[in-house]
């Protein structure tokens, strides 16, 4: 089963990470918010548009419906599509917006994921493609994204600065 026996606490924990991330980088220049992290990559503000809006999708479309006892609405999506829409958005906001959306989307998360039994955070939930959704198993691999563009943002400011 390997991450699903994980403890609850200690996978909120990481899940948690992002905040304080997201908290870090309100204060960062705005100029630099638009500057690619490298050559040919996003700058900050898609990249922080890029995880706001799958925190969103995923609370919409998963937790927040587990949370009413309601069926998911979560189905595969064309990530390319879904990735190149949350960029866009994230061009046309400020930096410091931004941060501040995506503490409120991972917020929301994390309380709601809080107030699930042991139970509903183990259970699989068919999603609309009849899939399994697990959310013990989903929180590492969004951990796992999280720490990655969080490496690359850091490693940019660190160039930045």
């Amino acid at each position: 089963m390997g991450n699903n026996a994980q403890p609850k606490a200690e996978l909120l924990a990481e899940f948690r990470g992002l905040l304080a991330f997201a908290e870090e980088i309100r204060s960062v220049d705005a100029r630099i918010w638009d500057e690619p992290l490298a050559p040919g990559k996003w700058t900050m503000k898609e990249v922080v548009g890029h995880l706001l809006l799958w925190d969103q999708y995923f609370y919409e479309s998963a937790i927040g419906k587990i949370a009413e006892g309601k069926p998911l609405t979560l189905k595969h999506l064309d990530f390319e599509a879904f990735n190149a829409r949350a960029a866009q958005y994230g061009r046309d906001q400020s930096g410091g917006k931004l941060a501040e959306e995506l503490m409120l989307w991972r917020s929301r998360l994390v309380d709601t994921l809080e107030g699930l039994s042991e139970t509903e955070f183990r259970r699989s939930f068919p999603d609309l493609d009849g899939k399994p959704f697990v959310i013990s198993e989903y929180i590492p691999d969004f951990v796992w994204h999280d720490r990655h563009h969080i490496a690359q943002i850091r490693e940019f400011l660190s160039r930045a600065s």
